[in-house]
């Protein structure tokens, strides 16, 4: 399971799957096990004066069961506090940073439940035309 809480649930589910911004353990979960078997659910719907709290209160319920259960890092809403990366995510993040990959580069894969590649995209505006999505957010 993991819990996150959106102003803009649209924004927030092309950043999962179109961007790759969420965490890595989940965005290898949804490339090994295919999208077709994962839920998405909107568990409750709050104010957005609300939102932090409220993604609190199911954070503390998901993080008092069995760690295999949780695909979340953090137990803290809203916060990366006490983080910490991986060695490997280090070295990757300097990679990128020393201009040794260019940041801006897009490689969209899509896999079945088998895990046997269904499609490949090399922009964001082929995979959203294929998902039936669009690309337009504001990347702050």
């Amino acid at each position: 399971m993991y819990i996150g809480s959106a102003v803009d649930l649209s924004k927030r589910i092309a950043e999962h799957f179109l961007y790759g911004k969420s965490n890595e353990h989940l965005q290898r979960a949804l490339a090994l096990y295919g999208l077709d078997n994962f839920e998405f659910l909107i568990i409750e719907f709050c104010t957005p004066e609300l939102l932090i709290e409220r993604e609190q209160y199911y954070l503390n319920w998901l993080f008092s069961l069995p760690v295999e259960y949780c695909y979340n890092f953090l137990s803290t809403a809203g916060s990366s506090l006490g983080y910490q990366h991986t060695e490997k995510a280090k070295a990757k993040m300097s990679t990128v940073k020393s201009g040794a990959n260019n940041p801006r580069a897009v490689n969209i894969l899509v896999f079945s439940v088998d895990g046997q590649l269904v499609n490949e995209f090399s922009t964001l505006t082929e995979a959203a035309l294929w998902l039936n999505t669009s690309v337009t957010f504001d990347r702050r």
